[in-house]
């Protein structure tokens, strides 16, 4: 059985004030944080019955999707890594290769040419032709 707060979540969208609007009949609801979700799945309950299996469809088609989650490939996260390294502490792209700051570091080694075509194109002031 899903939680209440993934199925609001998912159904209504949270408005200010503690306002929120049902996904399927854009009716207003208020609902305060220290009660729950009571109102709202009351009024998921007396509108649509079906509620609960449109939330589990819904949810199943989005679990093969891992940027729903906000996953990133390891790789990725890796150069990002790397990236805040060095430009966070204003260092020098070719300090990628040095051998101390492999041995000061937990990330996956990169190297100079790929950290130069990142910066290249991902910064301002980086040309396309750069990398």
């Amino acid at each position: 059985m899903p939680k209440n707060a993934g199925i609001c979540r998912a159904l209504f969208a949270a408005l200010s004030d503690h306002y929120f609007m049902c996904n399927y009949c854009n009716k207003l609801r208020h609902q305060l944080p220290s009660s729950g979700y009571g109102n709202l799945i009351g009024h998921l309950r007396g509108k649509r019955p079906n509620y609960e299996a449109n939330y589990i469809a819904h949810a199943s088609s989005l679990a093969g999707n891992l940027h729903t989650f906000g996953f990133v490939s390891d790789k990725v996260a890796n150069i990002y890594h790397w990236m805040e390294w060095v430009v966070d502490r204003n260092m020098p792209l070719s300090e990628v290769d040095h051998p101390t700051t492999h041995s000061l570091s937990r990330l996956k080694p990169i190297c100079f040419e790929n950290a130069h075509a990142i910066h290249g194109r991902n910064y301002p002031g980086g040309q396309e032709g750069d990398y």
